[in-house]
């Protein structure tokens, strides 16, 4: 499987010289406009603000995502699978559901960041809780590449889709509001159709059941509770000097109280746990 490397100085320059050239072959005017410099600042501001992700373990302190990401597993029609890219999913448009705390968010970010990485193809990431009355979700991705110093309308991004390889991450439709749904799904079957005459892709992220659900457009995958196995890595990961994780690694197996299996199942939970054992040094007595 593919890691995340560290950002580099090479490869931003490499991801905006890349950038310039796809731009220049969809409008030479637009290209002409590109300051170099300007597009790799741009580029750089968007990578760390995709990886960077702040966490009440971390004390709300930003942290590479690269540095507790853990491989996820899926529950598809032809059974379980584990991933941590686009290339380990099956499927064109991918439709990710999740409880809340299971870690759906961390996934679309890791994904979308080692596309940027590969730098096969154009990369958006759109945070669907930002959509409102006001900010349709194609404003939102006019104004992504916007920032890349692209001129686009929305009639331009559907265009790039389908004539381009794209990479559409849009990640919580539950959190779209309820009066702006209809609106959303339009746009988003739109893109998969337009996805479809070409090397597209739209990932989208939800809670179970949600109205996206009903789309013909997406392979619907389920993001599985973590393995007693994935559940240590990650406690690992929060914790690399393993002071703790030693120590509660070792509580955890040998305890008989059952309800510990449950806060196992999530990377919200077993952060939880974990906060609570750093400051008691033991495994609360009861799981409410």
């Amino acid at each position: 499987m593919i890691a995340l490397e560290p950002i580099a100085t090479s490869t931003i320059a490499r991801i905006g010289s890349d950038l310039v050239g796809r731009l220049s072959q969809i409008d030479r005017k637009t290209s002409s406009r590109i300051s170099r410099v300007d597009l790799e600042q741009a580029v750089q501001h968007r990578l760390r603000e995709l990886r960077q992700v702040k966490t009440f373990w971390f004390d709300k302190e930003p942290k590479d995502i690269a540095d507790f990401f853990i491989d996820r597993s899926f529950s598809t029609q032809l059974g379980a699978i584990t991933a941590r890219s686009l290339d380990d999913l099956p499927g064109r448009n991918i439709l990710i559901e999740g409880h809340a705390g299971h870690g759906k968010s961390l996934f679309m970010r890791h994904a979308c960041a080692i596309e940027q990485q590969l730098n096969r193809a154009f990369v958006a990431f759109v945070r669907l809780r930002d959509v409102s009355d006001e900010m349709s979700l194609m404003d939102l991705l006019v104004g992504y590449f916007s920032d890349l110093q692209a001129d686009f309308s929305p009639r331009d991004v559907l265009d790039l889709i389908q004539r381009n390889n794209v990479s559409v991450f849009l990640d919580g439709f539950d959190e779209v509001p309820h009066n702006a749904q209809k609106a959303t799904i339009e746009a988003i079957n739109q893109m998969c159709h337009r996805a479809e005459f070409g090397d597209s892709r739209v990932i989208v992220s939800s809670r179970p059941r949600g109205r996206l659900q009903r789309s013909g457009y997406f392979r619907n995958l389920t993001l599985l509770p973590l393995s007693e196995e994935q559940a240590h890595e990650l406690i690992w990961k929060l914790d690399p000097e393993g002071t703790l994780a030693t120590s509660i690694i070792h509580q955890l197996r040998t305890s008989k109280n059952s309800d510990f299996e449950e806060m196992l199942t999530s990377p919200l939970l077993v952060t939880i746990l974990l906060v609570i054992f750093k400051k008691t040094r033991r495994l609360p007595d009861n799981y409410c």
